[in-house]
């Protein structure tokens, strides 16, 4: 994550980097929240003594850090605490995934896989698949519907970045498209072994396909080499 931000091209050059350039190669991106909250669940499961306590227990961090994420992104850490933990915090340094709110999915994420998957066989997919779009649906749209009732409104008033509704909306959409995978599922019982490998290997094709897409100071990615496409291209590309 942080070289994917890496401040200039060649070790020998950090002396000519800017304070700009630093600041830019501190911001917490994607794969930085995720090291960072897999290192946390690591912590978790040593202190909790069974999967069921381990699952409440994730659930529970996952809603403190939602709940109070209006709060954290109206405080200036830079001002009592170094940038690079600063980043961690909110979005006022540039980064655009603090742990504010989004390690909040990697948690859940957790609880789901402790509660769900023993449920995560094909004689149960289907009723699970069902529960699955239920609670997703009724999730996306109770939030979307509090959200333009202007409930829940307390601290940083930002939809996008730091609104718990949009969270839970976010969330219930996720679950949604989580029914789906169960549903193929349940015709689907074995992958290929490309598909396999590609699974058990996810984090490493994610960072690998940002340099791809978006370059970084070592390459030049698809994205600024190509320019805008059209939408038949984009189509083209999802398929390649």
């Amino acid at each position: 994550g942080y070289f994917v931000h890496f401040p200039m091209g060649k070790f020998a050059h950090l002396q000519y980097a800017t304070d700009e350039r630093w600041r830019s190669f501190l911001v917490v991106d994607v794969l930085q929240n995720v090291a960072l909250t897999l290192l946390l669940l690591q912590a978790l499961m040593w202190v909790t003594r069974t999967p069921r306590i381990f699952a409440v227990v994730c659930a529970w961090v996952a809603g403190l850090i939602v709940g109070l994420t209006p709060i954290v992104h109206g405080v200036e850490f830079e001002a009592y605490v170094p940038l690079w933990l600063a980043s961690y915090m909110n979005h006022q340094t540039g980064s655009l995934f603090p742990l504010f709110p989004w390690a909040g999915f990697t948690l859940l994420g957790a609880t789901f896989g402790v509660t769900a998957g023993p449920w995560a066989t094909r004689d149960h997919l289907q009723p699970l698949a069902r529960g699955l779009f239920l609670t997703g649906a009724t999730l996306a749209i109770a939030a979307g519907m509090a959200g333009e009732y202007g409930l829940f409104e307390y601290g940083v008033h930002d939809w996008w970045r730091a609104s718990p509704l949009s969270f839970v909306q976010r969330f219930g959409s996720v679950l949604l498209l989580l029914s789906v995978v169960a549903t193929i599922g349940h015709y689907v019982t074995r992958l290929t072994p490309p598909l396999q490998g590609l699974a058990e290997d996810s984090l490493l094709v994610y960072a690998v396909h940002i340099a791809l897409l978006y370059g970084s100071l070592w390459t030049v990615g698809l994205g600024p080499r190509l320019g805008p496409q059209p939408p038949g291209a984009v189509l083209l590309w999802v398929v390649v």
